[in-house]
Protein backbone atom coordinates (compact mmCIF):
# COMPACT_ATOMS: atom_id res chain seq x y z
CA UNK A 1 0.00 0.00 0.00
CA UNK A 2 3.10 2.23 0.44
CA UNK A 3 4.38 1.70 -2.47
CA UNK A 4 1.20 2.55 -4.30
CA UNK A 5 1.11 5.70 -2.40
CA UNK A 6 4.62 6.53 -3.29
CA UNK A 7 3.73 5.87 -6.97
CA UNK A 8 1.12 8.12 -6.77
CA UNK A 9 2.59 11.10 -4.88
CA UNK A 10 5.15 11.00 -7.56
CA UNK A 11 2.60 10.71 -10.59
CA UNK A 12 1.32 14.11 -9.04
CA UNK A 13 4.72 15.65 -8.64
CA UNK A 14 5.68 14.83 -11.74
CA UNK A 15 2.51 16.01 -13.40
CA UNK A 16 2.52 19.17 -11.24
CA UNK A 17 5.62 20.27 -13.28
CA UNK A 18 4.77 19.82 -16.60
CA UNK A 19 4.33 23.11 -18.76
CA UNK A 20 0.62 24.20 -18.73
CA UNK A 21 -0.63 24.88 -22.04
CA UNK A 22 -0.35 27.92 -23.93
CA UNK A 23 -3.37 29.45 -24.86
CA UNK A 24 -3.26 30.02 -28.66
CA UNK A 25 -5.15 33.13 -30.03
CA UNK A 26 -7.54 32.69 -32.31
CA UNK A 27 -6.35 34.84 -35.72
CA UNK A 28 -8.33 37.97 -35.77
CA UNK A 29 -9.87 38.93 -39.27
CA UNK A 30 -7.70 40.65 -41.50
CA UNK A 31 -8.62 44.27 -41.71
CA UNK A 32 -11.09 45.01 -44.51
CA UNK A 33 -9.92 47.35 -47.48
CA UNK A 34 -11.31 50.44 -48.76
CA UNK A 35 -15.36 50.04 -48.94
CA UNK A 36 -17.04 52.71 -50.38
CA UNK A 37 -20.73 51.96 -50.67
CA UNK A 38 -23.18 54.57 -53.19
CA UNK A 39 -26.69 54.60 -53.46
CA UNK A 40 -28.05 51.38 -50.91
CA UNK A 41 -31.04 52.80 -49.42
CA UNK A 42 -30.46 53.03 -45.70
CA UNK A 43 -33.86 51.86 -44.77
CA UNK A 44 -32.38 49.73 -41.87
CA UNK A 45 -28.91 49.91 -40.04
CA UNK A 46 -25.50 48.55 -41.34
CA UNK A 47 -26.98 47.26 -44.77
CA UNK A 48 -24.22 48.18 -46.77
CA UNK A 49 -21.56 46.56 -43.95
CA UNK A 50 -23.80 43.97 -43.75
CA UNK A 51 -23.89 43.11 -48.21
CA UNK A 52 -19.59 43.18 -47.71
CA UNK A 53 -19.76 40.71 -44.79
CA UNK A 54 -21.66 38.49 -46.92
CA UNK A 55 -19.21 38.97 -49.72
CA UNK A 56 -16.55 38.21 -47.02
CA UNK A 57 -18.29 34.96 -46.17
CA UNK A 58 -18.38 33.80 -49.79
CA UNK A 59 -15.40 34.97 -51.03
CA UNK A 60 -12.64 35.55 -47.88
CA UNK A 61 -9.81 35.26 -50.47
CA UNK A 62 -10.92 37.57 -52.91
CA UNK A 63 -11.48 40.41 -49.81
CA UNK A 64 -8.31 39.58 -48.13
CA UNK A 65 -6.26 40.44 -51.22
CA UNK A 66 -8.29 43.46 -52.68
CA UNK A 67 -7.69 47.04 -52.71
CA UNK A 68 -11.10 48.58 -52.31
CA UNK A 69 -14.84 47.05 -52.61
CA UNK A 70 -17.19 49.21 -54.28
CA UNK A 71 -21.18 48.65 -53.29
CA UNK A 72 -23.40 50.28 -55.80
CA UNK A 73 -27.21 50.18 -56.01
CA UNK A 74 -28.26 48.89 -59.43
CA UNK A 75 -30.66 51.66 -59.71
CA UNK A 76 -29.07 55.28 -60.25
CA UNK A 77 -28.93 58.27 -57.93
CA UNK A 78 -32.23 60.47 -59.07
CA UNK A 79 -33.73 57.62 -60.25
CA UNK A 80 -37.15 55.83 -59.70
CA UNK A 81 -36.87 52.28 -60.55
CA UNK A 82 -39.47 49.16 -60.36
CA UNK A 83 -37.69 46.44 -58.73
CA UNK A 84 -38.17 43.60 -56.78
CA UNK A 85 -35.73 43.36 -54.15
CA UNK A 86 -35.87 46.81 -51.79
CA UNK A 87 -31.48 46.09 -51.70
CA UNK A 88 -30.34 45.32 -54.79
CA UNK A 89 -26.14 45.87 -55.03
CA UNK A 90 -23.83 45.61 -57.13
CA UNK A 91 -20.76 44.85 -55.12
CA UNK A 92 -17.26 44.85 -57.13
CA UNK A 93 -13.79 43.07 -55.23
CA UNK A 94 -10.85 44.88 -56.97
CA UNK A 95 -7.95 42.83 -56.68
CA UNK A 96 -4.56 44.20 -55.42
CA UNK A 97 -3.22 45.07 -58.93
CA UNK A 98 -5.80 48.04 -58.76
CA UNK A 99 -7.06 46.68 -61.86
CA UNK A 100 -10.80 47.57 -62.26
CA UNK A 101 -11.14 44.62 -65.00
CA UNK A 102 -10.34 42.29 -62.85
CA UNK A 103 -13.15 42.69 -60.31
CA UNK A 104 -15.06 40.31 -58.67
CA UNK A 105 -18.49 41.32 -60.02
CA UNK A 106 -21.45 40.05 -57.68
CA UNK A 107 -25.20 40.93 -56.94
CA UNK A 108 -26.05 41.50 -53.22
CA UNK A 109 -29.88 41.88 -52.84
CA UNK A 110 -33.23 41.03 -50.11
CA UNK A 111 -35.75 42.60 -48.53
CA UNK A 112 -35.69 45.10 -45.19
CA UNK A 113 -35.13 42.55 -42.29
CA UNK A 114 -34.60 39.49 -44.15
CA UNK A 115 -31.53 37.81 -44.78
CA UNK A 116 -29.26 38.89 -47.77
CA UNK A 117 -28.70 37.04 -50.88
CA UNK A 118 -25.98 36.77 -53.14
CA UNK A 119 -25.17 35.82 -56.78
CA UNK A 120 -22.76 36.68 -59.60
CA UNK A 121 -23.44 39.41 -61.31
CA UNK A 122 -24.44 38.88 -65.08
CA UNK A 123 -24.01 40.73 -67.86
CA UNK A 124 -22.93 44.33 -68.27
CA UNK A 125 -22.67 46.51 -65.22
CA UNK A 126 -24.54 49.60 -65.51
CA UNK A 127 -23.40 52.85 -66.87
CA UNK A 128 -23.14 54.63 -63.45
CA UNK A 129 -21.68 51.56 -61.79
CA UNK A 130 -19.18 51.25 -64.81
CA UNK A 131 -18.57 55.50 -63.92
CA UNK A 132 -17.69 54.93 -60.22
CA UNK A 133 -15.75 51.98 -60.69
CA UNK A 134 -13.44 53.69 -63.17
CA UNK A 135 -12.79 56.52 -60.28
CA UNK A 136 -9.65 56.14 -58.11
Amino acid sequence: MKSLMALWVTMVVIAGCATPPTPTASPSPAPLPAVGCVGVPDTEPNVCENMVALVQQTHPNEVSEASRILVADTCPAQVLCDRQFLYDAVVLVVPAAGDPAKALRLRVFGHQGQPLSIEAWSGPLPEHVASLLAQP
